[in-house]
């Protein structure tokens, strides 16, 4: 692959933790008439050399089978290293890395969000009524932020108070409410945010999740078919 072989769309540049990243939206010249999904490549500014690593995320809509569940399509992210002339860096990142430069293109698309081709390639979902694809389990979607490490709890219940309580007693560190979520879907929206955010996970069902991710959970930003899953959301909480 040679870089110089896409054609760039649109570039934006961000800071993100003291670094710079160059975010460049490029379209393969043999897909642009196929319509299919555009790359975005992530240019790593470094001080002592101009830009070095390029990193190339692509957005996939691809099964996945979940325990005990029906297959299902998800968009998930494809990462790649490369040097800047194109060439393979042949190398795998760590999860720490994959999650910063994933929270680089999620705040991308976060300001620019006609970009996000993710909601309009997914046809299949939207055009589908969800009871077709997926089990009803009605149920709650909470949020629960570890005030001490930072981290946040992913779940699913029938009654988010009660757990909020039994978690409170468990863990040592003081906890919060942060959201609620309805769904009648609600086993397949647990799963699929997990597995959306796994680049983000700590343990067990905390995850490292930034102000924008919880931002893109509450305002139904994530993309489908996870947003068309939710149903009412609650962010304020008197227990």
């Amino acid at each position: 692959m040679n870089i110089c072989e896409y054609l760039t769309a649109d570039f934006h540049q961000l800071t993100v933790e003291g670094k710079i990243y160059r975010i460049e939206l490029y379209v393969a010249r043999d897909n642009v008439l196929l319509g299919e999904a555009p790359i975005f490549f992530v240019k790593i500014a470094s001080k002592k050399t101009e830009w070095v690593e390029v990193a190339k995320i692509r957005f996939v809509f691809t099964n996945q089978k979940m325990p005990q569940q029906k297959l299902h399509k998800q968009w998930l992210p494809s990462i790649r290293w490369y040097y800047l002339n194109g060439q393979n860096k042949g190398r795998k990142y760590k999860s720490e890395s994959e999650s910063l430069i994933l929270e680089v293109v999620d705040k991308y698309l976060f300001e620019y969000p006609d970009v996000d081709y993710r909601y309009h390639l997914s046809k299949e979902v939207q055009n589908n009524v969800a009871s077709k694809l997926y089990e009803k389990v009605p149920s709650e979607i909470y949020l629960i932020l570890d005030e001490s490490h930072k981290v946040v709890k992913i779940g699913q219940s029938g009654c988010p108070r009660i757990r909020y309580n039994q978690i409170n007693s468990d863990t040592a560190s003081p906890i919060k409410m942060l959201a609620t979520i309805q769904s009648d879907y609600a086993k397949m929206l647990d799963s699929m945010l997990k597995n959306h955010f796994k680049p983000k996970k700590y343990k067990n069902e905390w995850f490292k999740l930034s102000p924008l991710d919880i931002e893109m959970i509450v305002s139904r930003r994530l993309p489908p078919p996870i947003c068309i899953l939710m149903g009412e959301v609650k962010t304020k909480f008197t227990f």
